[in-house]
């Protein structure tokens, strides 16, 4: 009955993703992941 959302939701997961790549190309790669710096 809730599976509608699922779509959505790895829609907005592959978003916050895309936003976190151009993040790190703009502030540096330590954005992605802090604890392998």
């Amino acid at each position: 009955m809730e599976l509608w959302w699922r779509p959505w939701l790895l829609l907005l997961m592959l978003q916050v993703m895309w936003c976190l790549g151009l993040s790190s190309k703009t502030l540096g790669p330590l954005t992605w992941w802090p604890g392998e710096g």
